[in-house]
């Protein structure tokens, strides 16, 4: 999961002001409802107003700032670092927002000795130094509070959340620094949304204030931002989110590339991507930015040099580098071989037969595992989860014998060696993914001499048929 910390201190002039107004203040004239004697013996009447300091206090620099307490956001991090700035100079504003109707069962509820409100109707900014990059509607605000002792005021517990929060870029008039980090702050968010989880200090850090037309108090703030990737995106190719695994291909005579666009096991259209020089390889297809669009993971043949094209559906919209490599390693396949729902890259040195896995925090190498070594007639054709214990299994095939069979993995240790049918040495293994839905994974084969193209579907381990798909000219090699 991804997350940054943040603090909102009194010491630097940040936290949450919650408030009711008398006449002659800037918001309509409300108090909150009476809070029950079963809760409270002090009379108290719910705060209806809810906002980030910097909302009623002109001294205040915001609600929180971020910390250097994180995991993920790399784009976010390389952004800040590239301007001269670090994640405390982020400060996120929270506009006012309020208990509504403040009716009860709608806009607040109690359930024991614990109380919830609703607050709604606010907006969320982030800011780098006064200036805006994300914002958007705020979605609830939901405050609760454990009363615990209704005669002891000290030792309630009060905590609040906002989830669900999409963030808009809001730094076209802001300066270029300001521009960059925020469109990489977009790209590390992707598709997903933002959760704001708040500890809000009580009592120490609570401060009671009043102006006359405003009585309140201001609450220290602490807790943690994290990104909410939605639904996981889908382990196979799937170029239109259409819920079809989609095949790539490359001519290695032009350096054209392409998408077949699926229905089940037969192409239903194809869309041309950018050519790229020969030297490059495309070696790896899922989503390493977890935006929910598959990836292309290109490699350099000649220098070793690995890179990534973040897509948004069948267009090219960024790229990032990865660690460089000698040209004896290539990248067998990209799957999320840990459980940590990050793509992880299987590596093969074709030279030696020694295998290994980086393990990868978003675009970052967290890890490796090195596995054991296979003699080099051997090649990866693929890994996926083919028995369905949740854990990556590895595909391999002899070229030079037609031999094919499956490592069974337990986490990174093969415990089982599952032989599969020989097939002639002219057709190759070119991925795997299930195309035809059923939840098996299936296997891609091509043959370069004749152009032709098909399917193994298998159930488990065990191929039950063979789906052919159209032939395509020379010089066109397919990948999932």
């Amino acid at each position: 999961m991804s997350f940054i910390s943040f603090t909102g201190l009194q010491t630097n002039g940040q936290g949450a002001a919650v408030w009711n107004t008398g006449p002659g203040a800037a918001e309509p004239q409300r108090s909150g409802h009476r809070v029950p004697a079963s809760l409270s013996v002090f009379g108290l009447d719910a705060y209806y107003y809810l906002a980030s300091r910097d909302y009623v206090d002109p001294q205040s620099t915001g609600g929180i700032q971020f910390t250097s307490d994180l995991v993920g956001f790399d784009n976010l991090t390389a952004a800040l670092s590239a301007y001269g700035y670090s994640l405390a100079d982020l400060t996120v504003q929270f506009g006012l927002a309020s208990l509504g109707e403040d009716i009860e069962g709608q806009d607040w509820f109690i359930t024991g000795d614990t109380e919830t409100r609703y607050y709604n109707g606010g907006s969320l900014a982030i800011e780098l130094r006064g200036e805006t990059l994300v914002s958007g509607a705020m979605p609830t605000f939901a405050v609760e509070i454990d009363y615990n002792d209704p005669a002891n005021f000290f030792d309630d517990v009060i905590s609040g959340e906002v989830q669900d929060f999409k963030p808009q870029n809001a730094a076209d008039s802001s300066s270029t620094a300001a521009q960059a980090i925020a469109e990489a702050f977009l790209l590390d968010v992707g598709n997903g949304v933002l959760d704001f989880e708040f500890g809000l200090q009580q009592p120490a850090a609570q401060t009671e204030f009043g102006d006359g037309t405003r009585v309140g108090a201001y609450f220290e703030a602490i807790g943690q931002m994290s990104l909410d990737h939605g639904a996981p995106s889908a382990p196979f190719p799937d170029f239109n989110g259409d819920g079809e695994t989609d095949i790539f291909w490359r001519n290695t005579s032009s350096g054209d590339n392409g998408v077949w666009l699926m229905a089940g096991t037969f192409p239903n259209e194809y869309v041309a991507l950018p050519a790229v020089s020969l030297d490059w390889d495309v070696q790896g297809l899922a989503d390493i930015n977890q935006d929910g669009w598959t990836d292309l993971f290109w490699h350099n043949l000649t220098t070793g040099t690995n890179g990534v094209w973040l897509m948004e559906g069948t267009t090219p919209v960024g790229s990032v580098g990865l660690s460089r490599v000698s040209t004896d390693w290539n990248i067998a396949d990209v799957v999320d071989f840990d459980g940590d729902d990050q793509v992880d890259i299987l590596w093969r040195n074709q030279a030696t037969g020694a295998n290994e896995v980086w393990l990868m925090t978003g675009t970052t190498q967290a890890d490796s595992v090195s596995l054991p070594m296979v003699p080099t007639d051997w090649d990866i054709a693929g890994a996926a989860d083919f028995d369905g214990d949740d854990q990556v299994d590895i595909l391999w095939r002899n070229q030079a014998t037609g031999e094919n069979g499956l490592w069974l993995l337990d986490g990174f240790e093969p415990v089982e060696f599952v032989s599969l049918p020989e097939v002639s040495a002219e057709w190759a293994m070119r991925g795997v993914a299930d195309f035809n839905g059923d939840g098996d994974v299936d296997v891609l084969w091509h043959n370069a001499a004749t152009g032709a193209n098909g399917i193994w579907l298998l159930t488990g381990t065990t191929p039950v048929d063979f789906a052919a798909s159209p032939n395509t000219e020379a010089g066109w090699v397919p990948m999932v």
